[in-house]
């Protein structure tokens, strides 16, 4: 038969045992959804640093074929102007509305890219604020140092003193 003693050393130490395991499984827990947090904010940010820069080829692109739509327009102008011998202010007012035609066109497409790389930029923020709440929030679940040790003594001496009161009333109940 265990003394209460016995028997509150023995309950102390299986109980300060599960709490252990517990915080330990807990924090585990806790750096495992910071850890995904942050692999999923990387990944984000890596599809959203590529969707930048298709952005800026793809703007590229198309302020490079408008510009050569314009010199192909202006080239086709100037051969008809040339070939049918008009002269005067008809055909410069087309090759000059030509030109700020594309113009307009070039910078409406910068305008745009812009717009598009603004826009990428937000989500950028938002995905790394996204990330810092979410491994902040993980990181506040953990139960470090001096609040473990206080968990684990407070659950060890309740262990303790239901093993000392099993203890005793298995002691009164045989007799002894």
């Amino acid at each position: 038969m265990c003394s209460p003693t016995a028997m509150a050393a023995t309950m102390a130490a299986i109980s300060g045992g599960k709490t252990m395991a517990g915080i330990a499984s807990k924090n585990k827990a806790a750096e495992t959804k910071a850890e995904s947090a942050k692999a999923e904010a990387e990944q984000n940010l890596d599809l959203l640093e590529t969707r930048q820069d298709q952005t800026i080829e793809s703007g590229v692109e198309k302020k490079q074929s408008r510009q050569l739509q314009g010199k192909r327009e202006r080239a086709k102008l100037q051969v008809a102007f040339g070939n049918t011998g008009v002269t005067g202010n008809t055909p410069l007012r087309q090759l000059h509305t030509s030109m700020i035609q594309q113009g307009k066109d070039v910078g409406q497409i910068q305008t745009n890219v812009d717009n598009e790389l603004q826009q990428i930029e937000h989500e950028q923020q938002a995905v790394t604020t996204r990330a810092e709440g979410r491994i902040e929030k993980a990181e506040a679940r953990t139960t470090t140092g001096a609040m473990a040790g206080l968990q684990i003594i407070g659950s060890a001496a309740q262990g303790g003193m239901s093993g000392y009161s099993q203890g005793k009333s298995m002691q009164a109940s045989s007799g002894g």
